[in-house]
């Protein structure tokens, strides 16, 4: 699959925004954040704009095979591992964001649970979290639903899950995070709506102070 990632994204996610699009959003967004997780980052393709916009970013992907693309690409701070492990200190990201459906992948509310769990607890206090998933209000989409990946003549088809709103905003609660805006897409004009939008995009904020850290009187 990672040889064709980038033509799939190409053909598919830019339909409806440029590369350009997505680096004045995500700047826009992370705007006075300096060290920011990317949670499935593929080749690396969001990693390079962003860098060259002066972030500092570490890739974090599940797939040795898209790693390896990605360093071929020169880039380096990028981590074999799982969302819902991360192998990372308490308090140590600025900002993280999960693109293109990547914590659809997990099954249950359990599952993701403890995925958000992991993502708040590498985040500084006040972190922001964007999550893309695609909205599963959409006719094409459901419980469960195929994503196809063009692999050179043939293709390889993995399974989503539905991420329901009100799953999401009580998995926010729970992890600590407070909601800050739902959008139908990389528009920060743009909110969610349930019979429009293709996309769910999650904007939220760590809000639980570290352990031992007191608040300023």
């Amino acid at each position: 699959m990672a040889p064709y990632y980038d033509e799939f994204v190409a053909s598919t996610r830019y339909k409806f925004f440029t590369p350009e699009d997505e680096v004045r959003f995500f700047d826009e967004l992370f705007r006075g954040r300096r060290l920011i997780l990317d949670l499935g980052c593929g080749t690396g393709r969001t990693i390079e704009l962003l860098s060259e916009r002066g972030y500092e970013l570490v890739g974090l992907d599940i797939s040795g095979e898209m790693l390896r693309v990605a360093r071929g690409h020169g880039l380096g701070c990028l981590v074999l591992a799982d969302i819902a492990h991360l192998p990372f200190r308490d308090s140590t990201f600025d900002a993280a964001f999960s693109l293109h459906g990547g914590l659809s992948q997990f099954k249950t509310f359990g599952e993701r649970l403890r995925a958000f769990k992991e993502i708040a607890r590498v985040l500084k206090p006040g972190g922001l979290v964007f999550i893309d998933v695609p909205s599963p209000y959409r006719e094409d989409k459901g419980e469960v639903y195929l994503v196809e990946w063009p692999a050179g003549d043939r293709k390889i088809r993995t399974v989503g899950y539905a991420l329901w709103l009100k799953d999401a905003l009580k998995i926010l609660k729970e992890s600590k995070f407070e909601l800050s805006r739902l959008l139908g897409g990389y528009d920060l004009k743009k909110e969610f709506d349930k019979r429009e939008s293709r996309r769910l995009v999650i904007i939220a904020v760590k809000t639980e102070m570290d352990r031992g850290v007191a608040k300023n009187d």
